[in-house]
């Protein structure tokens, strides 16, 4: 841009007509600035590993922020902070430019950009290998400027220019040091220290204003002003108008002084606002000749007054990097707030244009201020005279009353004057064809006003109602209609003398109303109507109940809790329904034909806010509507038109499986970037899936909430939800591919993120595993035909051996006769054998039991003599002990039972002593069981033998069994049979 002088005969006119221009202008930027009160503020600790001091700004195609920190790239997402990398050298980044898919990064000697890979994980490149030698050691990068495809990096002593077509370096020397430098017409342009502005175009720098039009001031930073001229932000001299080779003060120092102020950044808004950071008084909003509009500031809506970088973003709102905070000013909303920062104190209830002036009732008093406020500082006071809950504000004959919790008040040069003290003072009612009577419901019951000798004064209760009266509205000059938000609606007839009710009828369910609960008044231009929790209703005379309204009840079809209905304008009717925290609001607009359109878009942004059957509003000259709501006036400007249907996207963060990040950042970028770019399948051991996404919409991001989908599993997309991550356990093996999408606080859902991957099979269903089965199946059918090839080859053998076989058959024949006959003869020889071996025992047995009776003989014969040796002496007494030892040795002698052993063996072959040699522990006693039980005698049998008793019997066989470790399923007599 070359800026030329104009000649001085012109001079003068051109001076007059700039005036006049600046002077329209100047107007239009005043009536077309609203007041900016949406901040979002990030302090130190909300950020979390970012250093206190962050710099430069910049923004990505798909919405992300970005900001250089002290501890390196830091990325801002909507709801999270991240530190992505540092430069290669480690040095704390300055500036930032986002274009062509890059963020570019200038810090101390250290230029570069990063770039993403095919899993979205960011890396930094460095740019100091394409540093020619004249240029490598630069200090710090304090700017970055995109112009024609090529990045200029800006230092104190040179531009670093960038070709990215070429991917080669160059660098500009300047004879100053630079000290400020802008982007003007698509052209840089700089401030070096002699205070010379330079223009540069082709590596070619072209004075633009000399040092000697500068040189008594100090230039801190240059903006556009128009085309012709620029606007000159001096040291300590304010700010200047450079125009025709002349600078003029800009500005009007009685109304702000900026040579007080230190400038730190600034930028050109649309609509030809300045908006300009300091160092000590926050940011400023000006217009074109120089009026501050706002300031934002330390003590309003910034968490401090040191400026270090604005940002203007694709949406058009304000990005501030402070000290030791980052700020989210939202400049496009329609809507903006008074509240604290303004001097309204409590929840507002209320709210009346009153004379140009607005009045706010809260729960901490009256509020009122000047309205529209005319300087940018003006705050709202508070009314003396009255303090705590104000109720409402009614403005009757040019008059504002006003009802609070501690009685009512009239106001009179801007001091609240009681008129009653009556406590719970709600709506006061102008009762029709009586000039000086007004109507006021309260906490219990009706009161009356009269106007005398022009001062309102308490005239008397109305007797016979003492419930509680919020909304009041006549139906004929002796009937009103009351609301009780718990029992119903109350029909009212007065006296003529307004002093007494006549007549009283409740209208609740029973009268037809869907319920008792939350039925309001509605204020429409048509007849009464109620507000009930499945709709509009209206009153029937002939059938004297309530009825569903069916022209508003087919507009607002969702049958919910109607709140408000209230006329704005000729054609248009405002109206809140649902529940808190599910507030419905918007406007009907009517057209001529009878349709009607529904605006709702807007609205959404007062969901939470405002108070459940407290709503009120005012409509200004302008028509902008202003909401009460839990935290100071909300004002809506219909004016504003934003482009709610704007495209943002949803952005897929992270994918891990298990714990291991396979798409998406890293927290180590050097060591855990992935460098192949082909997605790998996901084992089935790993079949444990995360997705974290996030939509980077910035205005109210609290309210974003997301759908999921996962192709390939489920059927539909899940219900909305405002949690940012996603879980898949145990997934079948197959493709999928899955969708999330965003809704903002419009109702506009963003572009959807997908995600394409695949569970492998488990090991057994691997294609490894279908190769080995497929090897299986090809040996078996080889094998079957082996088998098959085999056995023909037997069926030749068979067919040869088949005669042989026909010969040998008779042979068989023969020789079966022949065993047949020797099997008959084996048989009888058997069965005799067996009747032997029987007879045999039963002889055994036979000989054991008769052994047994000579010995109990013997024992008996003993003892015969055992007495007699007793009671003899001599020769005799010594003979009988001969016999007596004879008979004992005979009777303890084991002859007898050789004798049987012996025979035992030679019937049953040797099994005693085939059954000592297996059972070596068995003792004699036990041996002498096995005998018995190989003879298949019983243990009552057995027990005489042996002479025990039947216990003692089985007491043996126990050992016996123990030392042959037999099973207990086994029997014992059996096995030794069968031994």
């Amino acid at each position: 841009m070359q800026l030329l002088p104009i000649s001085i005969k012109t001079e003068n006119t051109r001076v007059f007509l700039l005036l006049l221009f600046l002077s329209i202008f100047s107007a239009q930027a005043q009536g077309k600035w609203k007041k900016v009160s949406e901040v979002i503020n990030y302090s130190n600790n909300d950020i979390g590993k970012a250093a206190p001091k962050t710099f430069g700004i910049t923004q990505d195609s798909k919405g992300l922020m970005y900001f250089a920190n002290e501890y390196g790239l830091l990325e801002f997402t909507g709801n999270s902070w991240n530190i992505l990398l540092q430069p290669k050298n480690r040095s704390h980044i300055n500036s930032l430019l986002s274009y062509g898919g890059r963020v570019y990064m200038g810090s101390n000697n250290e230029i570069g950009y990063t770039a993403k890979n095919t899993f979205d994980q960011i890396y930094y490149i460095s740019l100091n290998d394409l540093l020619p030698e004249d240029c490598s050691n630069f200090s710090q990068v304090w700017a970055i400027f995109e112009i024609e495809n090529t990045i200029y990096f800006c230092t104190n002593e040179q531009f670093i220019k960038y070709n990215i077509s070429e991917n080669s370096i160059e660098c500009i020397n300047t004879s100053n040091a630079i000290k400020h430098a802008t982007k003007i017409n698509n052209k840089l342009h700089f401030v070096d220290d002699s205070n010379t502005i330079y223009s540069l175009t082709d590596n070619r720098i072209k004075p633009v204003y000399p040092a000697s039009l500068l040189s008594k001031y100090t230039i801190e930073k240059v903006l556009p002003y128009d085309r012709n001229s620029l606007l000159i932000f001096t040291s300590k001299n304010g700010i200047h108008l450079l125009e025709n080779n002349e600078m003029k003060l800009w500005g009007n120092p009685e109304h702000f002084d900026f040579s007080t102020i230190n400038i730190t950044s600034g930028i050109l808004l649309e609509e030809n606002i300045y908006c300009i950071g300091t160092t000590d008084r926050g940011v400023l909003f000006l217009d074109k000749n120089g009026n501050v509009l706002q300031n934002l500031n330390r003590d309003n809506k910034l968490l401090s007054n040191t400026v270090l970088d604005l940002y203007l973003d694709a949406s058009k709102n304000l990005w501030i990097t402070l000290e030791g905070s980052i700020s989210y000013v939202e400049l496009k909303s329609p809507f903006y707030t008074l509240s604290e920062d303004d001097g309204i104190y409590g929840t507002t209830y209320n709210v009346q244009k009153y004379k140009d002036t607005l009045y706010i009732a809260t729960s901490d008093g009256l509020y009122y201020s000047q309205w529209p406020q005319t300087n940018y500082n003006d705050v709202f006071k508070k009314i003396s005279g009255v303090n705590g809950q104000i109720w409402t504000l009614s403005v009757i004959d040019q008059q504002l009353f006003i009802g609070g919790h501690d009685g009512s008040f009239i106001l009179q040069n801007n001091e609240a004057i009681p008129i009653s003290d009556i406590n719970g003072g709600w709506n006061f009612t102008k009762i029709p064809g009586k000039k000086d009577l007004i109507l006021q419901g309260t906490y219990k019951g009706l009161y009356v006003y009269q106007k005398v000798n022009g001062s309102w004064n308490l005239k008397h209760k109305i007797k016979g109602f003492d419930e509680t009266s919020r909304e009041v509205v006549f139906d004929t000059p002796n009937s009103i209609w009351v609301s009780h938000g718990y029992k119903g609606v109350y029909h009212l007839n007065f006296n003529s003398d307004y002093d007494e009710v006549v007549d009283l009828a409740l209208y609740d369910q029973k009268k037809g109303f869907p319920g008792n609960l939350f039925i309001s008044l509605l204020n429409t231009n048509d007849e009464q109507l109620f507000g009930t929790q499945l709709g509009v209703y209206h009153y029937d005379k002939k059938t004297d109940s309530m009825l569903v309204n069916s022209k508003y009840t087919s507009i607002l079809t969702n049958h919910n809790l109607v709140r408000n209905l209230t006329n704005i304008s000729e054609n248009k009717v405002l109206f809140i329904q649902g529940y808190d925290r599910e507030d419905d609001i918007g406007i009907i607009n009517f057209s001529s034909n009878g349709n009607h359109t529904l605006e709702r878009v807007p609205f959404q942004r007062l969901k939470t806010q405002l108070i459940p059957a407290f709503e009120e509003f005012v409509v200004f000259d302008n028509n902008d509507l202003g909401f009460t709501s839990k935290n100071g006036l909300i004002i809506y400007r219909q004016d504003v038109n934003l482009d709610y249907n704007k495209d943002f996207n949803t952005l897929l963060r992270n994918v891990s499986v298990k714990d291991s990040i396979i798409y998406g950042n890293v927290d180590n970028y050097v060591t855990g970037i992935r460098k192949d770019s082909i997605s790998k399948s996901i084992p089935f051991g790993l079949n444990k899936l995360s997705f974290s996404f996030v939509a980077p919409f910035y205005e109210h991001p609290d309210l974003i909430i997301y759908q999921t989908y996962l192709e390939g599993l489920d059927e539909n997309w899940s219900d909305w939800s405002a949690k940012t991550q996603k879980e898949y356990n145990f997934l079948p093996a197959g493709d999928y591919t899955f969708k999330v999408r965003a809704k903002n606080v419009y109702q506009k859902i963003g572009n959807e993120a997908s995600f394409k991957f695949k569970i492998n099979p488990p090991w057994y269903k691997s294609i490894p595993m279908f190769i080995v089965y497929g090897a299986l199946l090809l040996l078996s059918f080889y094998t079957f035909i082996w088998i098959k090839n085999e056995q023909r080859k037997k069926s030749v053998e068979k067919l040869k051996i088949a005669h042989k076989r026909e010969i040998e058959i008779q042979k068989i024949k023969f020789e079966e006769k022949r065993l047949k006959a020797k099997n008959e003869k084996i048989k009888k020889d058997n069965k005799f054998l067996k009747e032997n071996l029987e007879s045999r025992n039963k002889e055994l047995a036979s000989s054991a039991m008769q052994t047994v009776q000579i010995d109990n003989q013997l024992l008996q014969l003993k003892k015969s003599l055992d007495e007699i040796y007793n009671e003899s002496e001599g020769k005799i007494r010594k003979q009988l002990r001969q016999t007596i030892k004879l008979l004992e040795d005979q009777i303890n002698g084991d002859s007898n039972w050789k004798h049987f052993e012996t025979h035992f063996n030679q019937i049953h072959d040797n099994s005693l002593e085939r059954l000592k040699e297996k059972y070596p522990e068995l003792s004699h006693r036990e041996i002498r069981l096995c005998a018995y039980l190989k003879l298949n005698l019983s243990s009552k049998e057995i027990a005489p033998l042996m002479g025990i008793s039947y216990r003692g019997v089985e007491s043996l066989r126990f050992r016996v069994r123990k030392k042959m470790n037999l099973d207990t399923s086994v029997n014992l007599t059996d096995y030794i049979i069968r031994f």
